[in-house]
């Protein structure tokens, strides 16, 4: 229906016969842009409700996920620091008992004892302390050509006995033909040292962990990988940042502050390269670190 009419005056005693003809050659254009603006407005309105209420909702899920992240750092590191004082506490007062005072021996036991968990506590601030220095930009490296082969070999000998206590396997394989790089020794180290140490604290138990290296397109490529307990999808994405730790059940049965990852991130990028996790749970984990290498005179 285009066209209506309607009576004017239909109150009126005497009647005119008037009438009201309206015709619409474009109704449905004519109401359409009659409420364009209306419609248009509440539309991105309705759209700006619900943009705004998903960025509040993943702020706050991100604001409880730090705060339980925080949680888990204050409770881990008041554990961390609970043990070696507890252990010292007992092995001073094992030293001022009459018995054994007189006792060099046992003494010196002690005394070794003492020293080793204020190492250990050492250890804890100063890898809070690293990142804190990284966040800062305050960090210094100190870049030198080395041969990484022999420094996976002088990381292995220092985990190799805890590896055996667990009657572990740690296979190497070398074949990168240029292993030369430019790297800070004691990073690296650092480096390697947590990717094992990570690989024994969520393997089964007997760990198996291989490390491998092989050149492509110019760089150097050194893989560690173990055939622990894996890391479940939503965990892998997040491994890397500061303070996550890997869900096992009971937070205190992996010892650390989940500053290990984050730590050797820093390093690689610092040292211009990358690193990458890829993990099937129950399966095994594997890290593979880029870095690029460099080209040495070696005389031939």
């Amino acid at each position: 229906v285009k066209s209506y009419k309607t009576t004017l005056f239909p109150d009126d005693i005497v009647d005119k016969n008037y009438m009201l003809y309206l015709y619409l050659p474009n109704k449905t254009s004519f109401i359409y842009k009659s409420i364009i603006y209306l419609l248009s407005g509440s539309i991105l309105f309705t759209l700006v409700i619900i943009i705004i209420f998903y960025f509040t909702t993943r702020i706050a899920f991100r604001q409880k996920k730090i705060s339980e992240i925080k949680s888990d750092f204050i409770n881990n590191m008041t554990h961390e620091f609970k043990t070696p004082i507890a252990t010292i506490s007992l092995a001073t007062d094992s030293i001022r008992n009459p018995k054994i005072i007189s006792d060099h021996e046992k003494i010196n036991h002690y005394l070794n004892i003492i020293k080793e968990e204020n190492k250990r506590m050492n250890n804890q601030v100063e890898s809070v302390l690293q990142i804190s220095l990284l966040e800062k930009d305050k960090f210094k490296i100190n870049l030198s050509e080395f041969d990484l082969h022999d420094l996976i070999q002088k990381a292995v000998k220092n985990i190799q006995i805890q590896i055996n206590e667990r009657k572990g396997k740690l296979s190497v394989s070398f074949e990168a033909e240029n292993p030369f790089v430019l790297v800070d020794e004691t990073h690296f180290l650092n480096i390697i040292h947590n990717l094992l140490d990570n690989a024994l604290k969520y393997s089964k138990e007997y760990p198996e962990i291989r490390i491998k290296t092989f050149n492509q397109n110019g760089n150097l490529k050194i893989i560690v990988s173990d055939s622990g307990i894996g890391i479940k999808k939503d965990d892998l994405v997040r491994i890397f940042d500061k303070f996550y730790r890997v869900s096992t059940g009971n937070i205190h049965n992996v010892k650390g502050f989940g500053l290990g990852l984050s730590y050797v991130k820093a390093i690689v990028t610092e040292l211009n390269g990358t690193i990458h996790a890829s993990s099937e749970f129950g399966t095994g984990t594997t890290f593979e670190i880029t870095l690029p290498a460099i080209q040495v005179n070696n005389g031939k």
